[in-house]
């Protein structure tokens, strides 16, 4: 809160400015309606080479991460989620 009791008029001591407060508020109103959007979302299947795939797979093994993988099966898209825990050709 802004200190303004030097000022001689009350209702400029007493004025409260709303400014962040409206920011605030559309800065919310954008990121939740940009979360929401499909359009934003960002899909790798096609985007990735052989090479690529396999350099982020043995990373993932190499650090025993965690992750999420989606493969088509069938023309399903299914995802597996976990470790791997050996890696052959």
């Amino acid at each position: 809160m802004i200190d303004r009791s030097y000022l001689p008029f009350q209702s400029a001591r007493e004025y409260q400015d709303t400014k962040m407060q409206k920011w605030m508020g559309f800065f919310l109103s954008e990121h939740a309606s940009a979360l929401s959007d499909d359009t934003n979302k960002v899909t790798y299947m096609s985007d990735l080479s052989l090479e690529k795939k396999l350099l982020l797979l043995s990373q993932v093994y190499a650090g025993q991460l965690r992750t999420r993988i989606q493969v088509i099966e069938k023309n399903k898209r299914v995802s597996y989620t976990g470790t791997i825990p050996s890696l052959t050709k």
